[in-house]
């Protein structure tokens, strides 16, 4: 909720997290706007699915931890 909220991790090499969609955006809207409450919010996104994303935020986490393997013209 922090980065969705505009705070950024700023000691993380990487985030992972859920790609929210309009119906969680909404609902997140809603808990900061304080228009319903934590349990509220919880209540709407227990069976919502998002898809994960990966943030990598630190060179050194590239250069450290990836090795590029192959590539493909589409």
């Amino acid at each position: 909720m922090d980065c969705g909220n505009g705070k950024d991790p700023q000691n993380a090499d990487l985030v992972i997290g859920g790609i929210a969609d309009d119906k969680v955006f909404r609902t997140i809207d809603l808990y900061f706007s304080n228009e319903i409450n934590k349990s509220e919010a919880l209540k709407r996104l227990v069976y919502e699915k998002p898809d994960m994303q990966i943030c990598i935020k630190s060179q050194r986490l590239i250069d450290e931890c990836l090795t590029f393997v192959d590539a493909m013209k589409l």
